[in-house]
């Protein structure tokens, strides 16, 4: 079997900045503040992927029937080491919205349930939540938007909560069944305090998912408490370094008997009319082998984690990042201000917003009509993309903001560059409304 793979002799690591950049596979000059949307793998783990595909083509049933299940073991082990959690509560899915579906799919919904969660979530994610209410059209389930405005304080998001979960319990008919919170939001990417949103989910008698895509190599995890949340999940692809793609599905023990099968369902899903001879399968073995997949991913945990020990650890590689995106936040602000005009950088008094992507207003006016934001939005994927590099772009509270990931193999000029780009791009705009006038 492979051996998790580093670059030769283990030689000590560059500092922390371009000169990281040629362990990944980025085409030359190309400037990437887009980490958090898709991740990017670093070339050992890629290799290590490559090798373990190597190793299943070479004797296909050896493979699947007696190593692999030894090695998925172990992946799941690192990963829950990473998140101070057992490793029994532990599964590996291929994505996170996989993980969320997997786990809506499993909750026994009653008549007039409220599903509860935030004008910040993932669209899949609020399709995925839209399309559960539409399957039990009898059931009336209702799933209630909380409306966030940002910049505003975690303060401000735990009292709408505690008082939007109150109003409709009270309110009725149902009753407040599941609350959705992101740990960090994708559009804009802040973090939200899910740890308080869960705990009031806890109050209440609802459960509560927290959709971690973006925590996991971002900021420490510690779910050592099995009271933290109901169900936590993460993708391990974007900023964690593995294989594109993987997600790390968290239930605590007391919640192993709310997920009855996975997603797929695998051969260890027990019927209650058919319990066969063993009884239930212990939760983590529902997910063993979902049919047949692209193993890679899941087992490049291992290339990942030691290659993030190579650069420092987790502390070192956090502790960057958050500082390059605040700096860079900054760099992006100064560069579009103008004047008594100033950018806002998306942040609240306490600081408390930003982990290691910083957002930041557009000098562009929002188009008035959806149809013409979009061709807004398409007009600088163009621009950016014919320049080689990308962040970005996103509408909230009808302005224009960019998202900007910081990632161990950026520096401050990485902003420089893009924040430029666009500048000359929202004042080429600027120029044809004045000559039009």
């Amino acid at each position: 079997m492979p051996e998790s793979v580093l670059p030769a002799n283990n030689a000590n690591p560059p500092v922390l900045g371009h000169g990281i950049k040629k362990y990944f596979a980025f085409s030359p000059g190309y400037v990437n503040l887009n980490h958090g949307a898709y991740g990017a793998a670093p070339l050992p783990v890629l290799k290590y992927g490559e090798e373990i595909t190597a190793a299943c083509e070479s004797k296909p049933d050896l493979f699947l029937k007696r190593e692999y299940i030894p090695l998925l073991a172990t992946a799941r082990a690192q990963v829950a080491e990473l998140m101070k959690a057992k490793s029994d509560d532990v599964v590996l899915t291929p994505n996170t919205s996989h993980a969320i579906s997997t786990v809506l799919n499993n909750i026994a919904w009653k008549e007039n349930d409220i599903i509860v969660h935030y004008s910040t979530t993932y669209g899949p994610v609020y399709k995925a939540l839209a399309y559960t209410a539409d399957r039990f059209p009898s059931l009336n389930l209702n799933v209630h938007i909380i409306p966030l405005t940002f910049p505003m304080a975690h303060a401000e998001i735990v009292s709408l909560t505690e008082s939007a979960v109150k109003k409709l319990n009270e309110q009725g008919p149902g009753k407040v069944r599941l609350v959705l919170v992101d740990a960090i939001a994708s559009n804009p990417g802040i973090v939200l305090p899910w740890r308080e949103v869960a705990k009031i989910a806890k109050k209440h008698q609802a459960l509560c998912i927290v959709d971690g895509a973006h925590l996991i190599g971002q900021q420490p995890i510690d779910l050592s408490d099995p009271e933290t949340c109901d169900f936590f999940i993460s993708n391990c692809h974007k900023w964690m370094y593995t294989k594109r793609a993987l997600a790390v599905l968290w239930v605590p023990e007391r919640n192993h008997r709310l997920i009855q099968s996975s997603f797929p369902t695998s051969i260890e899903y027990t019927s209650a009319t058919n319990p066969g001879v063993n009884g239930p399968a212990p939760f983590h073995k529902l997910f063993n082998w979902t049919a047949t997949n692209d193993l890679a991913p899941s087992l490049s945990v291992t290339a990942a984690l030691d290659f993030r020990a190579w650069l420092g650890g987790e502390k070192v590689i956090t502790d960057y990042c958050h500082n390059l995106a605040v700096e860079g936040g900054k760099i992006f602000q100064a560069i579009w201000s103008d004047g008594d005009v100033q950018m806002e950088i998306m942040e609240s008094e306490k600081r408390e917003l930003t982990a290691n992507m910083v957002n930041v207003e557009l000098p562009l006016v929002k188009a008035p009509t959806y149809a013409d934001a979009v061709a807004q939005y398409d007009v600088m994927l163009d621009i950016l993309f014919k320049a080689n590099c990308f962040a970005m772009p996103f509408v909230h509270n009808n302005k224009w903001w960019v998202r900007a990931s910081a990632q161990v193999y950026n520096e401050p000029e990485d902003f420089t560059y893009i924040a430029k780009v666009l500048k000359d791009h929202c004042d080429s705009l600027k120029q044809r409304h004045v000559d039009a006038a």
